[in-house]
């Protein structure tokens, strides 16, 4: 079957329409002779998942044949990665009493002396847990564990969860059809009980019972715990449609370990999420760059969210994954820094240390209150086709140009009425020789057989080449994060005018949310009141290092002075060129500032 790095190599396809060899070959780090047998490797399973890998001018591209293929592959490939013999061994053992060495080794195509090598490796695995495997050659294997380690065990090694979404078990703890109708039951029996709750904890309940199923009888007392009306009616419908009955005990185990599990006075959190929202509202107001609308809307959807996370927080056995950080650290950079704001009133108030993916979620509430106060440019169109042919100049204008808000169609003989309007731009199909009191003509006259370019010469003075500059381009050698960070401190304090304690604002940012992105890229920013001007940094490293969990090789070091926020909306142009696979490469040749902007222009 697939080796790990061929699972890596499909990931990315699937992620990307297009990656070319030499830059499959940077990110793996391993030569384009091995990508090449991999991808040899790749195209031999092609029949089985029902997909063709395809080399193009743009580089690899996998399609699929049917529809649902993309999603079983997926599943395989998530599964591929968690799946080893040990944990294959556990589950033996766990399963089957009296179970001996040469039994396992039997089962497994395997030596005894090599089912002793693994044991030894899971024997400290599973000591984590507080779970000893004892062995007699008489009596076969012994585990020796409290129930609820050997769940906590279970839950974490044998889900299969990508993403927040939950896909499955390994080795088929229950049955594949079993889980998808206790899916369902679990999700209508909580949309009758008017509750949302996110991915993450979804997956989290579902984990819950497939282990209590598969486990189903073997705790013997639990704590008292008041059941919950909407737990009640799951298991009602697990029993009366999968005919599955669990214990009271089970009920309890479940909703101890859920989201729904009371962790704190009602009271005392109703009115501790009150305080949050009261103080972080006012901060927001008189700090943020953004213009939120803080209205009855927001104030309802957040406190909902955030008993949901004090409450996901205070377990600390139930971690979230935000499978959209990175988007969100690319295009949601003031909502990123105001949703610290919130964390630091969070821990104010219940002392607790969120996450960044927790931090990200915040950010997507603020974004989705933020009043817009881009102002797009206005245009009239002047066309003497004929309204029908007029309105599909319009609608092509309107779909290539979104910078562009149309405001009225006429043809040449309205002109004055059209000029009467005061639009940024007039866009005519047709020459004009009449004076149009200084508002600009765009010449639209091949528009509707040819995709020329319309030139509108929007003069913008938020360009990032205004904040680029060639004495802050550099190729350096490091080995780590913190090495990174000494060194490109101590360059941009000897090439640019800027105080030491604003450098340091980027550092503390760094420390609370990490900032790479993917493609080998890592954006260290922050936005900061002080006498400087905006900058960003590109550095270069010789090698690939280790940010936090993703390699990196090139970092763009972005420091906006609260002033300038007008950058923002250009760094996603910036985002988007240096994210597509296939500019890794042209990256690693670029070696002065010139250059680099000339290759982004394209």
């Amino acid at each position: 079957m697939f080796t790990y790095r061929e699972i890596d190599i499909l990931l990315l396809l699937m992620k990307n329409k297009y990656i070319k060899l030499e830059d499959l070959s940077i990110r793996l780090d391993v030569s384009t002779r091995t990508i090449i047998r991999d991808i040899y490797n790749i195209n031999l399973l092609g029949k089985k998942f029902d997909y063709n890998l395809e080399s193009t001018d743009k580089g690899y591209t996998l399609n699929f044949n049917i529809e649902d293929s993309e999603k079983k592959l997926r599943t395989h490939l998530v599964s591929s990665k968690l799946k080893n013999i040990n944990k294959k061994i556990f589950l033996l053992i766990l399963s089957n009493s009296n179970m001996k060495i040469y039994d396992l080794a039997e089962i497994l195509f395997e030596s005894e002396s090599g089912i002793n090598n693994k044991l030894s490796i899971l024997k400290k695995a599973v000591l984590k847990y507080d779970i000893e495997l004892k062995y007699t050659s008489t009596n076969g294997f012994k585990i020796v564990a409290e129930e609820i380690d050997l769940r906590r065990y279970l839950l974490e090694n044998y889900m299969i969860i990508k993403d927040n979404i939950f896909y499955g078990t390994l080795f088929n703890l229950i049955d594949e059809s079993v889980i998808e109708k206790l899916k369902n039951i679990v999700k209508q029996e909580l949309i009758n009980s008017n509750l949302i709750i996110t991915d993450g904890d979804f997956s989290n309940l579902i984990s819950l019972i497939v282990v209590s199923i598969f486990r189903n009888g073997k705790i013997n007392k639990f704590e008292y715990i008041k059941d919950k009306e909407v737990f009640i009616n799951i298991f009602n419908s697990i029993e009366k449609k999968l005919n599955i009955k669990l214990g009271q005990n089970e009920i309890r185990y479940i909703i101890k370990n859920s989201i729904f599990s009371n962790v704190i006075n009602q009271d005392d959190l109703n009115n501790g999420i009150k305080k949050i929202i009261e103080n972080s509202l006012k901060r927001l107001k008189e700090t943020s760059l953004n213009e939120y609308v803080f209205d009855t809307k927001f104030y309802d959807s957040i406190f909902s969210h955030l008993r949901l996370l004090i409450k996901r927080n205070l377990d600390k056995k139930n971690n979230i994954i935000n499978p959209l950080l990175t988007e969100l650290k690319k295009k949601y950079i003031i909502e990123i820094s105001d949703a610290y704001i919130i964390k630091e009133e969070i821990y104010k108030e219940f002392h607790i240390n969120i996450s960044e993916d927790e931090i990200g979620y915040l950010a997507i509430y603020l974004g989705a209150t933020k009043k817009n106060s881009e102002r797009k440019n206005s245009a009239i169109i002047i066309c003497n086709y004929g309204i029908g042919t007029s309105k599909v100049v319009e609608m092509k204008i309107k779909e290539k140009y979104k910078s562009i808000n149309v405001i009225g169609n006429y043809p040449l003989s309205y002109l004055d009425l059209a000029i009467a309007q005061k639009p940024d731009f007039i866009i005519s199909t047709v020459e004009i020789l009449q004076n149009t009191k200084g508002i600009p003509i765009v010449d639209a006259s091949k528009i509707l057989y040819d995709e020329e370019v319309l030139n509108f010469n929007i003069i913008e003075d938020n360009t990032l080449e205004n904040i680029l500059y060639e004495n802050l381009f550099f190729e350096i050698n490091v080995n780590t994060k913190e090495e990174f960070f000494n060194v490109s401190r101590n360059l941009i304090l000897k090439n640019f005018d800027v105080n030491e304690k604003v450098l340091d604002i980027v550092y503390e940012h760094e420390s609370i949310v990490s900032t790479e992105i993917g493609n080998l890229v890592a954006i260290p920013h922050a936005i900061a009141k002080g006498d400087f001007k905006s900058f960003i940094g590109i550095f270069k490293l010789n090698k690939q290092i280790l940010w936090n969990t993703e390699k990196v090789q090139f970092v763009f070091y972005i420091l906006l002075n609260e002033k300038e926020k007008k950058y923002i909306k250009s760094l996603g142009n910036l985002y988007e060129y240096i994210l597509q696979p296939n500019n890794i490469s042209k990256m690693k040749n670029l070696y002065n500032l010139k250059d680099f902007i000339k290759e982004i222009r394209k």
